[in-house]
Formats: C-alpha cells, structure tokens, sequence
C-alpha cells in the first residue's frame, strides 16, 4: 500500500514524481511476481479498509505447493498451470512457470 505516490503527489515536483514512477513500476514487478497486487489509496484513513480486506482474502484463501515429475534440472522453461472446477472461485497465482535447474 501506498500513499503520496506518483499516482497521488502530495506536492508537484518533476524529479520527485519521476523516481516515484520508477519506484511504483519496481513495486508492481515485486507483487506480479510474487502474485501480490499494489493499491493506492489517496488518503492515510483509506489504509484501514486496505488492511481489512487482506486479512479476509488471507483467512479465506488456500496455498498449494507443486513437485514436478520430470526431475531433470536442463534449464528449460516449464509451464505451471492451474485449472478451477468451480468458477465462481478466484485464483491468484504467483507465477506461470519457473526454469528447471
């Protein structure tokens, strides 16, 4: 979470803005990686709600943890995919595949 962002400046200055872009893309490369999301909220008092909600998702949420058959470490790329039966369920998934080593 994040407040006084490039998205929502407290003041107008050009450099400043611009190493806030550049942190901003930094954080949301960070939480697309590790299947997190980035929120701005536009105002401290905003934070409370943020901090809500991810104690819902935390508590209502499943971690699965995967072992692939193949074991060979021959540095290709493998694809890991994950299928839901049940559609009104989302997934959040922290990445797409990872290379064998």
């Amino acid at each position: 979470m994040a407040v006084n962002t490039d998205l929502n400046p407290d003041e107008f200055n050009t450099e400043e803005i611009y190493n806030k872009q550049q942190l901003r893309s930094r954080i949301e490369v960070l939480a697309s990686a590790s299947g997190g999301r980035v929120v701005f909220p536009k105002k401290p008092d905003e934070v409370v709600k943020l901090y809500e909600q991810l104690a819902h998702d935390l508590g209502t949420s499943y971690s699965l943890g995967y072992v692939p058959t193949n074991v060979a470490r021959d540095g290709t790329y493998r694809k890991i995919e994950v299928r839901l039966r049940d559609r009104s369920l989302r997934l959040r998934q922290s990445r797409e595949g990872y290379t064998a080593r």
